[in-house]
């Protein structure tokens, strides 16, 4: 509610240690949110590039570029897994 020009009850915009407490806590939530939407997205595209892999229908641009991709990620991680 903003009585006066002001929000009534907003912490963030208060300022001090409660109003920076609060900025970085909807920051985090944002930042893990995009994490779970971009890993949903990564996920349902190599689902249907393995679906497409085992019928041998042809991959457009991105697809192969997320086979890829995904190529990479498991040479990252076991190099490393290695050190």
């Amino acid at each position: 509610m903003v009585i006066g020009g002001r929000s009534e009850g907003a912490i963030r915009e208060a300022g001090g240690a409660f109003g920076k407490l609060e900025t970085a806590r909807e920051e985090k939530y944002f930042r893990d949110l995009n994490e779970k939407q971009i890993d949903a997205l990564k996920k349902d595209l190599d689902d249907r590039v393995k679906e497409k892999i085992a019928k041998d229908e042809p991959l457009n641009e991105n697809e192969r570029l997320s086979l890829e991709a995904a190529k990479q990620r498991q040479v990252l991680m076991k190099n490393d897994g290695a050190e």
